[in-house]
This record gives structure tokens, sequence and C-alpha cells, in this order.
């Protein structure tokens, strides 16, 4: 009788286990299961945004983290992008549970990102300053020289701020001081009157912040590729 009340008791407690097993299973997403063929015979836009989708999903309810196992189980092929696209999975909960290890990990990117930007911001001056008679390089070594001075000026007005809990200086900067020196930059500069500097001025703010925006977003994009 002991015998059979153990078996029994194992077995109810095995059933409540199943069944709560299954009711969490079932509270979660259903997977919308997308093939590979069916994959790549989307566009590359959709088709990457449904691989990620489905792959997330699937790793959020199964929480496999080996990306052979789980293409086995979605019958999609081991290919390196297929494993590097769910192994982004992981790439995801890195930065959810640790967002400011992440951060710094984009701040010691941006000077690679200035370097690469620079130059398309640099067209713009050339393509305003046409009739100035600067080159190319020119307007490069301008724009370099108004990022080291927010750059610098972002060190020194970092650590007050910091002592003190607050970003007030670092606001100061970006929306009074750094605007300012910016315009009396390019009137010393190129020389030219108050009001088609203040016209040229906003003009360039304008692309830089377009620019910048969308730059920044393929910027941190390819950053939590390589993260």
């Amino acid at each position: 009788m002991d015998s059979l009340g153990r078996n029994i008791a194992t077995t109810t407690s095995g059933a409540i286990t199943f069944a709560d097993s299954i009711k969490k299973l079932n509270s979660q997403k259903e997977i919308q299961y997308i093939s590979d063929d069916e994959l790549e015979a989307m566009s590359f836009a959709k088709g990457y945004k449904e691989r990620f989708t489905l792959y997330s999903d699937f790793y959020t309810k199964y929480k496999i983290k080996n990306a052979t196992v789980a293409l086995d189980s979605l019958h999609h092929p081991n290919t390196s992008f297929n494993r590097w696209m769910y192994s982004k999975n992981t790439t995801v909960e890195k930065i959810r549970a640790n967002p400011s290890a992440f951060f710094n990990f984009i701040i010691s990117k941006v000077p690679f990102f200035l370097f690469f930007f620079t130059p398309f911001f640099a067209l713009f001056f050339w393509l305003i300053y046409s009739k100035r008679k600067y080159t190319y390089m020119e307007h490069m070594i301008f724009i370099f020289h108004i990022f080291s001075f927010i750059f610098l000026a972002m060190l020194l007005f970092k650590l007050p701020d910091m002592l003190f809990g607050t970003e007030i200086l670092l606001t100061v900067l970006f929306l009074v001081i750094g605007p300012i020196y910016f315009y009396k930059a390019l009137r010393n500069f190129y020389g030219q009157g108050r009001m088609v500097t203040l016209i040229k001025f906003v003009f360039l703010n304008t692309v830089f912040i377009i620019g910048l925006t969308f730059a920044a977003t393929i910027f941190i994009a390819a950053s939590a590729a390589i993260y």
C-alpha cells in the first residue's frame, strides 16, 4: 500500500507539474511559424523582420540558447546567417539585463561613428560654401574642430554634473553654448555677414539633426549586431 501510495503521489505531483507547464505555454504568445522557403520568397526587409520575429518568439517561448538546436527544431537550414540572427536573442537579453553596459559600449564607438559621419556632413558645407573656394578637406577640418570643442566641453561639464547628480551643464552646452560657438565659428571661418551666416547656420543644423538621427539609428543597430 505504501508503494502504491507513493506512486499515486508521484503521478499526482507529475500531473500538476505538467498541467502548470501547459498553462504557462498557453498563456504565452502563439508562434506564427514561417518556413525558410517562405521567408526567402519575401523582400529582404520583410524577410529580415519576419525571421527575427519568428526567432524571437521561439526563443521567448522555449528559451533554447543553442542556435543549432533551435534551427533544427524550426526546420530552418543551419546557415551562418541564421545562426547569427538567432543569436541576437541573447544580445537583446543582455541589453535588457544591463542597458548601461550597452550604452558604454556605444559610447566607446562614437569616435568611429563621427569619423564616418563627418564626410557626409562636409558635403553640405561644400555645397553651400561653393563660392568661397574652400576645398572639401578644409570643410572637414572645420567640422572636426567643432566636434573636438564639443567633446572637450562635454568632458569638462560632465564632471561637475556627476558630482551634483544633475545634467544642467550638459543641457546648457547643447542648447546654448554649442549653437552659439557653432554660429561664431561659421562667421569667423567663412567671413560672411550675420544674416547669411544665420540662414546657413539654421540649414546646417537642420541637416545635421536629420542626418545624425538617420546615421545614429544605423549606428546603434550595427552596434547591437556586433555586441
